[in-house]
């Protein structure tokens, strides 16, 4: 079976890293402390980021695309869980969509 991590990397102490994700991806702290910040958001005519920590084992979702810091104070692995394609699921609705538009018409 496959691992539904779809990014995985080791931050070394001190270290930080900067990652584009698209909303909705999850990043996990698989080992060690890893202090995320999610990309910066509009909080009335304010631009805030609030960092927050996740030791192994815990996650945080993503809510909307950007660039997401990430720190360690000690050596940390983490991974991405990206978020689940919508196109397959937006063809067939249009596939069915079409066959039934189709059957509506040879009908009439």
């Amino acid at each position: 079976m496959e691992s539904p991590v779809s990014f995985r990397a080791s931050l070394a102490a001190g270290r930080v890293q900067l990652v584009h994700v698209r909303a909705g991806t999850r990043i996990v702290c698989l080992a060690g402390t890893l202090v995320v910040t999610p990309p910066m958001q509009w909080l009335g005519e304010s631009i805030v980021a609030l960092p927050l920590t996740l030791r192994a084992g815990e996650d945080h979702l993503v809510e909307q695309r950007g660039w997401v810091d990430l720190r360690t104070p000690a050596e940390a692995e983490f991974g991405c869980v990206r978020p689940a394609a919508l196109a397959p699921l937006w063809r067939e609705l249009w596939r069915r969509l079409r066959i039934r538009r189709r059957a509506l018409t040879r009908g009439a």
